[in-house]
């Protein structure tokens, strides 16, 4: 049973002009067809490949961070889910800030318009998608390709993405954001569209990231008042004061 996460709907057909017109409609199958039992290629064609600065090392520490949940259905607790993000991080060759593919390239552009940020590394992106063998974060988590937000208390926000040619999707792995090939219009046939397309998927990115922010900062705000009110906060061997924590005052 597939399991819904928030924020991991499709994107609705109608968003970007694709209107229940018999003209739309051909136009939505065709990209259906065109993709057809081609995930993989499909996937490929979003997001690129990723070149491994060194493949054995890779699946090496893959496999290590693994361990007894390399088995195929075995849950991956968070924990290391984050170790496999790193993983990608740290071994792909391309850069973060400049996809190879053009998909990729577009839609971090267009993101970064949204959401007003210079070209400084702010954004970067990352695909999970191998070229002769298939990652864990791909596989078993079903992201394909995600993305890296420092927010402006520089903290790191990732947002998911998962491509699929199988329509009956409705959400499943850690993906949160789903793209099928209804939502690729050819960007040199369907040029107007392929840009509403590219707008949509990057304004719903754009949504999901200040969610996600907005989230955050209440959770450190309540984790700062679970603090004992009148307090001091200390770090460190020799209890350097971090920060005062004053007691609540009653109104």
């Amino acid at each position: 049973m597939d399991r819904k996460f928030p924020g991991s709907e499709k994107p609705k057909e109608e968003s970007f002009k694709t209107h229940n017109t018999a003209d739309n409609f051909l136009k939505l199958q065709n990209r259906r067809d065109r993709w057809k039992g081609e995930g993989e290629a499909f996937e490929k064609y979003l997001f690129g490949y990723m070149e491994l600065r060194d493949p054995d090392s890779f699946q090496k520490e893959q496999n290590q961070i693994l361990g007894e949940h390399a088995s195929s259905g075995k849950f991956v607790p968070e924990y290391k889910v984050k170790q496999l993000i790193d993983l990608i991080k740290k071994y792909q060759k391309d850069s973060s800030v400049n996809p190879v593919s053009r998909y990729a390239s577009d839609l971090r552009n267009k993101l970064k318009k949204n959401l007003g940020i210079a070209d400084d590394g702010r954004l970067r992106f990352y695909t999970t998608v191998a070229k002769n063998f298939k990652t864990a974060v791909d596989i078993k988590l079903g992201i394909d390709a995600f993305f890296i937000f420092k927010d402006d208390d520089g903290i790191e926000h990732r947002i998911n993405i998962d491509a699929t040619t199988n329509p009956d999707i409705k959400g499943v792995g850690t993906a949160d954001i789903i793209i099928g090939p209804e939502h690729v219009p050819d960007p040199q046939e369907e040029v107007l569209d392929y840009k509403e397309a590219i707008a949509d998927i990057a304004h719903r990115i754009e949504l999901k990231i200040k969610q996600i922010i907005e989230r955050s900062r209440e959770s450190r705000i309540k984790e700062r008042y679970k603090r004992p009110q009148g307090s001091l906060i200390t770090a460190g061997r020799k209890r350097k004061v971090v920060e005062y924590v004053p007691p609540r005052k009653n109104i």
